[in-house]
């Protein structure tokens, strides 16, 4: 189980990390040292980026910097193109006054020819291409510390942001022990040694939900994994995951995923 701090998909000094089918089985509440860019080309997309939630619909560019707590969750089918920039400037102090640049922002034409360079140098893979892919990937990184607006001031503590990782790698570690059990909020915050109102109110002021919304997603998680790699049945599965029934499991499921765990499993059994 990958935590808050993700430590899978890194990006390499001398390239960066791209995804041009992408995945979302991994992407849940996370935060990296790259910057990601997003861009979506087909279908839609909520992206909750600091605990706000943005619609990216066909077109649509999304820049998340460092140390920015996020999730990407689809509406129905879709495809992205995903790059995760390595950091060879420090932009983790840097706040951007909007993470989501559609067709008609005057910041966008450029963001987008850099985003199909990377893609078509990555894809044809002509001599060289290895240097065209990291020269894009610094224009893009010093266009967003030069030319996009960003917010005055952002003060993000480094203490702050190590201690949160660290809490949430507990929390993490506490649920991959439990979540086949019915956990309760009491029952989680007295491990940690909190009231169960401090941790309610801790867990939702660092990861921007409440901590039932991430438990059931954590789930959700499992339950993929499970539906993807076995022939498990869906009711087998959903108790397994650690949900209480059926009915349950599919209405959650549906709500976070635009359709059925069947039809999920479907898309991987053609």
């Amino acid at each position: 189980m990958s935590a808050v701090n993700e430590s899978i998909h890194k990006a390499k000094y001398e390239y960066p990390y791209m995804d041009i089918g992408y995945n979302f089985d991994d992407h849940f509440l996370h935060f990296h040292e790259e910057t990601e860019v997003l861009y979506v080309y087909e279908g839609s997309i909520i992206a909750d980026i600091d605990s706000e939630n943005h619609i990216l619909k066909e077109g649509d560019i999304c820049i998340i910097l460092p140390s920015q707590i996020h999730t990407l969750i689809p509406i129905g089918y879709i495809k992205i193109r995903v790059m995760k920039l390595y950091p060879v400037i420090n932009l983790i102090n840097i706040r951007l006054k909007k993470n989501i640049y559609t067709p008609d922002d005057e910041h966008y034409n450029f963001l987008l020819e850099n985003i199909n360079r990377i893609v078509n140098e990555d894809s044809v893979k002509l001599p060289g291409y290895e240097l065209s892919v990291v020269t894009s990937c610094g224009n893009i990184m010093l266009y967003i510390l030069r030319d996009l607006p960003q917010e005055e001031s952002a003060d993000i503590s480094l203490k702050r942001l190590e201690y949160s990782t660290n809490f949430i790698n507990d929390v993490n570690a506490y649920l991959e022990a439990n979540y086949k059990s019915q956990i309760t909020l009491e029952e989680i915050a007295s491990s940690f040694n909190y009231s169960r109102s401090y941790f309610s109110r801790l867990f939702k002021e660092i990861t921007g939900t409440n901590f039932i919304d991430y438990l059931n997603i954590f789930k959700l998680k499992k339950s993929i994994q499970l539906l993807k790699n076995t022939n498990t049945s869906i009711e087998d599965i959903a108790f397994s995951s650690g949900f209480n029934n059926l009915r349950s499991y599919n209405r959650s499921f549906s709500r976070h995923f635009g359709q059925s765990p069947g039809h999920y499993r479907k898309q991987f059994n053609k």
